[in-house]
């Protein structure tokens, strides 16, 4: 019987790692993926699988994909962009967020705001 529940758990992970995997569209590449994951593919690991996370989506900002998420208990959303490293932001509400992380995307990428 404990058996049976190890192999349900083990499977649920790996059904669970396929769905990232498939969000990320690292799953999907037609190359050779390297061994190691990226960074800001780690981040974004680490942020979907914390347990006091609310609600998550993913948009598109000046031709980035960014990550919007709240946390249980918070009263405002966070940014990030997995494609640059420490190019984060926030907002109390997503579309603040957005306009916040736009700023922050031109400002590390070193545009005129």
């Amino acid at each position: 019987m404990k058996r049976i529940k190890k192999e349900r758990k083990s499977f649920s992970l790996s059904v669970s790692l396929y769905f990232i995997k498939v969000i990320l569209n690292i799953g999907m590449r037609s190359k050779p993926v390297k061994r190691g994951r990226s960074e800001g593919e780690q981040l974004i690991t680490k942020i979907l699988f914390d347990t006091s996370l609310e609600t998550w989506e993913y948009y598109k900002v000046k031709d980035y994909k960014v990550l919007v998420f709240r946390l249980k208990g918070e009263d405002f959303y966070s940014v990030v962009v997995p494609e640059l490293l420490g190019c984060c932001s926030q907002g109390r509400t997503v579309d603040e967020a957005l306009m916040n992380i736009k700023e922050a995307i031109e400002l590390y990428c070193g545009e005129k705001v």
